[in-house]
């Protein structure tokens, strides 16, 4: 408590609701049509027209002087489109198909920021993709001097490389589809001369063909169809005699194998939409018994088991696959039922702890109303459009109970919708640092970017998206143990990889902007924040506890934090290493 105390009395000030972040297009009558919401570092990106410059690529940090035009490929009214935007160290890289096509380019926010990463010579098939927004990028791109197809990387500040070579070691093969990406790694097919099909994985310095069982070869996966969970790659995928069903991939054995026949025999089960859900996958299937239905895959197991049967019978009772999402231990989803219409379920993995959330417009009416299901911070809760007769479609927030689910505000009062489904299919929404970004439209401004304080969600949050720099033993690691909830006397902040057997201090203020040090590193807090030093041990490792206490007056309230590590290899200076920079809000 008496870490807590001073700092929390100093930011409990009110919050603020909703408001307009900027009228990007002020005509009257007219919308800048905002779309394709990407949040990279500290930074939202998005397409957007105002009216003179055309469709071109914006940028903002969540506030009226930070939003803006980012580069205007095309002067006066014309436009670039940017599209298949992709988070990547800080900025996102893009594609200009009205432009340019087949040529990439990068952007930090900035014109000076802005350039090309494919030259006249590579054609790029648009497919890039990255593991995260400060993660090696890659796409697959072919040449003028022969190369069907093959696989580029990089990373900000050098120049793309190809890291496959198939053109020259079997002449007539191509890269076919770039699926997915997680960190370094790259999963991605490859279409013979002789037209087979062939699944790879790609890590730096090591590139590796999974192998099938004989008879059986991989087909060809759109990048929609797999995930990525633990490691390891679950798609679908024909055999003859099981139809089409769920299958594995591991990157280490190097070997696929079938999950199990969901569908028995030669039906097709159809499985889509995997999820890691804990250790386990979910993903959803199909059986004449039961229709389109949550089933699970629990490693270690002879085979994925029905999750629940939500619409009994063989009626469908999952609707969508690309809306499910997982927060915290639950699994959000678009399910429907007769007696409730189509509304936002959860699931725990169990029958059980399967149920919707809440009839959001009571009866059979349609309560949710279209467009992504957002997590908050990973902590259990997820934005999403909610929509009934008095209010129209709004935002939403739930926790997966009844009771935890509310509409946020009333972006346009009455019955009129704030929120529209086919303006949220894409990215919609986004935290940038506490604040959250979000695209409404109202009457008086058509369809525009709008922000809210983080704290009107009262849920728990800690983010980081300020890296740090290096000292002894790499950049520190700033992490927080156990969630900022309001009562948790056992929250605290840890930082590890620092020098053994210093001082580590802990910086913590309100908000704010960082400040840009020498060597590369950034000041997250403000010179005046309030300083705690905790020694590190042999590991590099020190902890402060910062209990928060019960009371409702905290709720909202947010801070910055970092530790500063005392060490005569650190990038500032020869004198100080600093952590990755955090937000944390105090929630329920």
């Amino acid at each position: 408590m008496r870490h807590v105390v001073p700092w929390l009395l100093a930011l409990s000030a009110a919050l603020p609701g909703q408001t307009l972040l900027r009228d990007i297009d002020p005509r009257p009558g007219f919308s800048s049509g905002p779309e394709s919401v990407v949040r990279s570092g500290s930074r939202a990106f998005f397409v957007a027209n105002d009216g003179v410059n055309g469709r071109e690529l914006w940028t903002s940090d969540g506030t009226p002087g930070g939003t803006n035009l980012a580069v205007n490929f095309v002067p006066g009214p014309g436009s670039s489109s940017p599209g298949r935007l992709v988070a990547v160290q800080g900025g996102v890289v893009f594609e200009t198909p009205y432009l340019s096509p087949g040529s990439l380019y990068f952007s930090d926010g900035t014109g000076p920021g802005t350039y090309p990463l494919t030259s006249p010579e590579i054609f790029a098939s648009a497919q890039a993709s990255a593991g995260g927004d400060r993660s090696t990028l890659y796409f697959v791109a072919s040449t003028n001097y022969g190369s069907l197809g093959e696989l580029y990387a990089w990373n900000i500040g050098g120049q793309p490389h190809r890291v496959t070579n198939f053109h020259q070691a079997a002449p007539g093969s191509r890269v076919l589809t770039l699926l997915t990406v997680q960190g370094e790694r790259a999963w991605f097919t490859m279409f013979t001369a002789s037209g087979v099909v062939q699944l790879f994985v790609y890590e730096p310095g090591a590139l590796r063909p999974i192998g099938f069982p004989a008879g059986v070869a991989v087909r060809q996966l759109q990048r929609g169809e797999v995930a990525e969970v633990n490691g390891k790659l679950y798609f679908p995928n024909f055999e003859a005699l099981t139809g089409v069903e769920p299958w594995v991939a591991d990157p280490v054995a190097g070997t696929a194998r079938m999950l199990g026949d969901v569908n028995p025999g030669t039906a097709f089960s159809y499985p889509n939409g995997f999820v890691g859900l804990g250790a386990d996958v979910v993903f959803v299937a199909t059986t004449p018994a039961t229709g389109y239905e949550l089933f699970k895959y629990q490693p270690n197991t002879p085979a994925p088991v029905l999750v629940a049967d939500t619409y009994p019978g063989p009626t469908d009772g999952v609707v969508y696959v690309w809306p499910m999402v997982a927060s915290g231990s639950n699994l959000f989803f678009v399910g429907y039922n007769p007696n409730t219409g189509q509304e936002l379920w959860r699931s725990d993995g169990t029958a059980a702890g399967t149920s919707i959330v809440r009839d959001v417009d009571p009866g059979t009416g349609w309560g949710y109303g279209g467009g992504r299901v957002t997590p908050v911070c990973d902590n259990g809760s997820v934005l999403f459009q909610g929509t009934e007769p008095v209010h129209g479609s709004e935002m939403w927030i739930t926790d997966g109970t009844a009771a935890g689910t509310r509409r946020l505000f009333d972006l346009v009062p009455g019955a009129g919708s704030g929120l529209l489904g086919n303006q949220v299919s894409d990215g919609w929404a986004t935290l940038l640092g506490t604040t959250w970004f979000f695209l409404g439209t109202t009457a008086a401004t058509g369809t525009e970017p709008f922000v809210f304080d983080a704290g009107t969600l009262q849920t728990p949050c800690t983010t980081c998206p300020a890296p740090g720099c290096p000292g002894t033993n790499g950049v520190p690691r700033l992490t927080a143990v156990g969630p900022p909830r309001l009562g948790n006397v056992s929250f605290a902040c840890r930082v590890d990889d620092a020098r053994a057997t210093t001082v580590a201090i802990f910086l913590f203020d309100g908000p704010g902007t960082p400040t840009a040090l020498p060597g590369g590193c950034t000041l997250f807090t403000s010179l005046a924040a309030v300083t705690q030093w905790r020694p590190t041990d042999g590991l590099g490792q020190a902890t402060l506890g910062l209990p928060i206490p019960n009371a409702q007056w905290l709720l909202g309230v947010a801070l910055r934090m970092q530790w500063a590590v005392l060490d005569p290899n650190g990038a500032y200076a020869q004198m100080l290493s600093f952590s990755n920079g955090c937000h944390l809000v105090i929630g329920n």
